[in-house]
């Protein structure tokens, strides 16, 4: 008898596993692609538009500076470059969050920031009708969420934030 449920399931997990190859042979995307920077934050992956993203390097001394909220750690400084540090998972509030060794480097035009990662989980590209607009609330600056729960931050709305630079 075992060996017939034995059978059984090994029949049952083939048919699964042609339904899920189909599925993802009919993907088809369509508008544009973004390249992306997959960061983890505590219990969340985090997406940056790889464009934004000037550096990614190990976490460097930061000073701290009295008076800050305690999401911003304070400040560092690349090749001479004073610098902001952002720990997102306490300003996302995101749970789970632990000792961050990495520090991402974001560049615009109104000057550099740093975020704080746990980890750099790769990089990957996000289609446009691939993100649901609708899933993020008002308090995160998220341009939207993959299917698979990848919240892609909308860099631009950070430098919009005067809570979040030190001058």
């Amino acid at each position: 008898m075992s060996g017939e449920t034995d059978g059984h399931r090994a029949e049952i997990l083939r048919r699964r596993a042609e339904r899920l190859a189909e599925r993802r042979a009919e993907v088809r995307h369509e508008g544009s692609a973004i390249d992306m920077v997959l960061i983890d934050v505590g219990r969340e992956t985090l997406a940056l538009p790889a464009e934004s993203v000037r550096e990614i390097t190990a976490l460097p001394p930061v000073t701290p500076v009295p008076g800050l909220p305690p999401y911003l750690v304070g400040i560092t400084h690349l090749r001479g470059e004073l610098v902001s540090v952002l720990d997102l998972g306490r300003w996302l509030g995101i749970a789970g969050a632990g000792a961050c060794r990495y520090l991402v480097w974001l560049d615009h035009p109104k000057g550099p920031l740093g975020l704080l990662a746990e980890r750099v989980a790769g990089f990957r590209r996000v289609w446009e009708d691939e993100l649901d607009r609708a899933r993020h609330g008002e308090e995160r600056p998220v341009a939207g969420v993959t299917r698979d729960l990848i919240s892609v931050l909308d860099v631009e709305q950070l430098w919009e934030r005067p809570d979040l630079l030190v001058s």
